[in-house]
This record gives structure tokens, C-alpha cells and sequence, in this order.
């Protein structure tokens, strides 16, 4: 490397964000009636995670202290050992209990590899103070244990619950 020192402070360049990961927040509910502007911003306060299936997103009465936005794949809500909904793309983990304050009312397990959007309690916020938009969307969240689809209503799961309770 000629001209640099190990240790030497070098300038970081910001390289373009892909339009397919704006393309992709433009998909997500919470974000659809965002701009260019605002996506992009939205994009770099939130972190793009991949989910292994079998993954504990939530615990049943703990503190939530982040909100994942799907993007992609499932989760099953578990209270009890008693499957009662699930979250799939468009629907967000944590959103609900951050504004109500209150602890996650079920297990959330991913059921198969997911894609999510994570943003801590303070960016959530942060995104609902900048975007009326998100305010709006958050407001939508249907008052069910933790924001989910109710069971009746969801995909089919291909979980059995019996097997899921004994996981944790």
C-alpha cells in the first residue's frame, strides 16, 4: 500500500447505498408512503438482519428493546405453550409493545429464515418523531398479543405449537 501507514487515519468513503435495499423498504408497509429522501435516511438509522429459523426474537415478559420490521420469512407467536398468531413480511416485532411500554406478551420464534429490519427502541422513535407516515403506520397495529396476526387469521403454520414450546 503505497503511501499509507499502518495505523495511519484513512478518509471513508460512503459508497451508494443499492436501490434494491430502497426498493425493498419501499416494499415494507411501515415505509410506503416514505420518499427517496426519507428511505434513504430510514436505511442508514435501521440494520438489515438475515434470521435463522428456530431463532428467539421475543421472550414472553420481557422488555421490548427492539422493533424488527419483516421483511421476509415468518415467525410464530407462542403464549403459554399455546401457538396464537404469527408475523410475516409487512409486520413488526416489537413496534407495538415499544409505544404501549409494555413487555412482549408471547415467544416470537422465527418458523423459517428471515429477513428483518431492526431499529432499537430510541430509533424507532426517532423514525416515528421524523415520518408521519411511520406514526401513522405504528397506530395501525392491530391490538392482538404482541401486534400479531391472530392464528385464526394467518398463513398456514407449518409448526407444530407442542413442538415449538419445547424449544425454549
Amino acid at each position: 500500500m503505497r503511501g499509507h501507514k499502518i495505523g495511519s487515519r484513512l478518509r471513508r468513503v460512503e459508497r451508494p447505498r443499492p436501490r434494491r435495499c430502497l426498493e425493498r423498504l419501499a416494499a415494507t408497509p411501515a415505509f410506503a408512503r416514505c420518499s427517496a429522501q426519507e428511505l434513504a435516511l430510514i436505511d442508514s438509522i435501521t440494520c438489515e438482519t438475515r434470521v435463522r429459523a428456530g431463532y428467539v426474537l421475543a421472550r414472553e415478559g420481557q422488555e421490548a428493546r427492539q422493533a424488527n420490521f419483516v421483511v421476509s420469512g415468518r415467525a410464530v407467536a407462542v403464549r403459554g405453550g399455546e401457538l396464537v398468531g404469527g408475523f410475516g413480511p409487512g409486520s413488526c416485532i416489537g413496534c407495538r409493545n415499544i409505544v404501549s411500554g409494555f413487555a412482549h406478551e408471547t415467544t416470537i420464534v422465527a418458523e423459517r429464515p428471515m429477513v428483518v429490519r431492526a431499529a432499537t427502541t430510541s430509533e424507532l422513535r426517532l423514525m416515528a418523531r421524523l415520518f408521519s407516515s411511520v406514526q401513522a403506520w405504528i397506530e395501525t397495529i392491530p391490538d392482538t398479543p404482541d401486534g400479531c396476526e391472530p392464528y385464526e387469521e394467518a398463513h398456514v403454520y407449518r409448526v407444530n405449537p407442542a413442538e415449538l414450546t419445547t424449544a425454549f
